[in-house]
């Protein structure tokens, strides 16, 4: 891959600095307190417009073969990264998968070593229960310590075993410049529980309400502290456009709507 030059003189063009300053320098000593004035000021407005818009013209050309530049790199480093993410996302789905199976089968190797150890701890017990009645049952044994060692067995036959199974080892699964991390994140999959959920918790916690309402809304809508006004955002972009079109008919609660005149020249 070879690299391209591309040369710009970045150097501020003089005649549109000097202009520039010009007009900022008048703009201050603009007063309007009569018709003449406003319509005075509003010729030097056109004025600083017109050049707003020359000077923008003036940078977009000179700007356009970078634009045209940073979309072919864009597209170069499209083309060579989202393969490498597609690779990059199946190599890592298999190996979780993997991994997780490896999981389950260590949990059950481990189950059934608890398990085998839990029988030999038994059989353990079983055959010192065994023992001890044996030696109840000898000749030379007191009636009474032989109901003594038949309790004593028992007791050893039915207490539940202490068991320490012998740990299984788990098998590598990553390389060694490789480590396992587990991101969470959430993901909205009712945005109307979500909203009415908040809208109970605002409610219960900020407003008087009787028992019967308290418990209503605390049953169907489960609010919680975490249940916050800061969880969502309200959709600008859409309540703008909602606001061009209705202008003074817009209603939306919480919502208020707001004039900002400009003057734009011909």
């Amino acid at each position: 891959m070879t690299a391209s030059t591309m040369t710009l003189d970045l150097k501020p063009n003089p005649e549109l600095t000097s202009q520039t300053k010009d007009l900022i320098s008048l703009a201050e000593f603009y007063v309007v307190t009569t018709p003449e004035e406003s319509v005075e000021a509003s010729e030097f407005l056109t004025r600083i417009q017109k050049l707003r818009r020359w000077i923008g013209g003036i940078y977009k050309d000179a700007k356009a073969p970078l634009a045209t530049a940073k979309r072919t790199l864009d597209a170069q480093q499209k083309l060579l990264l989202e393969p490498l993410a597609a690779a990059e996302k199946q190599v890592m789905e298999r190996i979780v998968s993997f991994t997780a199976e490896q999981e389950r089968l260590h949990a059950q190797r481990e189950a059934v070593a608890r398990l085998e150890a839990e029988n030999i701890a038994r059989a353990e017990q079983v055959r010192q229960a065994e023992r001890i009645r044996l030696v109840a049952e000898a000749d030379a044994t007191p009636a009474s310590s032989v109901i003594a060692l038949n309790d004593q067995a028992d007791a050893i036959e039915q207490s539940a075993p202490l068991v320490m199974p012998v740990p299984v080892e788990k098998e590598a699964t990553l390389s060694a410049n490789m480590h396992r991390r587990i991101t969470y994140s959430a993901k909205v999959d009712n945005l109307s529980d979500l909203i009415l959920s908040i809208a109970a918790q605002i409610i219960v916690s900020e407003y008087k309400i009787d028992e019967s309402t308290r418990t209503f809304l605390t049953d169907r809508f489960s609010p919680t502290p975490q249940c916050s006004v800061s969880l969502v955002s309200a959709a600008m972009p859409a309540l703008n456009t909602l606001a061009r079109a209705l202008k003074k008919d817009l209603n939306v609660p919480g919502v208020s709507l707001e004039k900002k005149p400009s003057l734009v020249g011909k």
